[in-house]
């Protein structure tokens, strides 16, 4: 089963972000906490009981086991000012939080290099700016969102040049990587992506994904980078449900019935996009029934009960057509 696609319009990170104020934990060591310092407002090295007992004003400095150092700034026990992320084993700052009295207003992400990456500005608990930036320095996008709705967008190429827009929730969304390639481009309708078309590093599609309400809903497809179709399948409110067509050098080699993202029914090979070879029964994603292989003017049967091989003996009187009762019947 591919795996399932997620629409990067729906970022419910922000709510846990905007959830509330954020307070010095009570004991702020976890398993990946590896060393902490505590330092007073007054930048004096204190401490825990004293910084605790100063009123929980100041910075706390915590060492990761992945090399990742985490600076946190408080007044009072609550979140004020900058909290910032090195990169790992890096003096180099990756990401700084900007709070006021515990509530998020502002997330940087930088590059390596210390040039800008992306900021957010949280405007309101549901209303967000978002800014990027290629590595080289020029803008990349800027999007505002209205709750998971993208309200405006402009998108610029690696020449700075604007090349789509989304006005009042319509539009195209172009997004590239940070060295300019482009990675897809999205149909935005009332807000929502509807439609995401990938690319290959070459810069021909290679996939065609169908949303509604956030979810792939319709025919996806699929394709190599010199342009063969490679699949077409069918989903259903983000579950891969129908038939599912697989191609290699153009010509159809598969078919599968997928049910609730699992495969159900039979599977078909074929040889020259016509022909079959092989039929396989399937259900709940097992191998379960005959699967049949032909081979010129030779038919060979092999049997499955649970995805494991059997006899058709055995498969019948598992199957109750036998001396035993099933143990597994009114499969659907």
């Amino acid at each position: 089963m591919r795996s399932k696609y997620v629409s990067l319009l729906g970022l419910s990170w922000v709510a846990i972000a905007l959830s509330g104020c954020h307070q010095v934990e009570k004991s702020s060591f976890s398993p990946d906490v590896i060393n902490e310092t505590y330092v007073h407002r007054y930048g004096v090295p204190v401490s825990p009981k004293d910084w605790s007992d100063s009123g929980h004003h100041g910075q706390i400095l915590s060492s990761l086991a992945n090399g990742v150092v985490v600076t946190k700034t408080y007044n009072s026990g609550v979140l004020d000012g900058d909290t910032t992320y090195s990169y790992p084993h890096s003096s180099a700052i990756e990401k700084v939080e900007t709070y006021a009295n515990g509530v998020l207003q502002k997330t940087s992400i930088f590059y390596l290099s210390g040039a800008p990456q992306e900021e957010i500005f949280y405007h309101t608990p549901q209303n967000r700016t978002v800014l990027t930036w290629y590595e080289s320095g020029g803008p990349k996008s800027k999007e505002e969102f209205q709750g998971n709705l993208l309200f405006q967008g402009s998108y610029y190429g690696p020449d700075n040049q604007l090349e789509s827009q989304v006005v009042n929730y319509h539009g195209k969304r172009i997004r590239r990587d940070n060295y300019g390639l482009l990675v897809s481009v999205d149909t935005i309708e009332k807000g929502q992506q509807t439609l995401r078309t990938t690319y290959h590093q070459n810069g021909t599609p290679k996939e065609v994904i169908p949303y509604a309400n956030g979810r792939i809903h319709g025919q996806l497809r699929t394709y190599m980078p010199a342009g063969e179709p490679c699949t077409k399948e069918e989903w259903n409110n983000g579950v891969q449900s129908g038939i599912t067509i697989e191609y290699a050098n153009g010509e159809k080699i598969a078919e599968v019935s997928y049910v609730e993202g699992r495969k159900h029914g039979v599977e078909r090979r074929y040889r020259d996009g016509k022909t079959v070879v092989q039929e396989t029964s399937w259900v709940k994603g097992q191998k379960h029934g005959p699967c049949t292989s032909y081979i010129g003017n030779t038919t060979k049967t092999d049997w499955y009960w649970q995805d494991k091989q059997v006899t058709k003996s055995h498969y019948e009187i598992l199957n109750g057509q036998g001396s035993k009762k099933a143990i597994w019947r009114n499969v659907h």
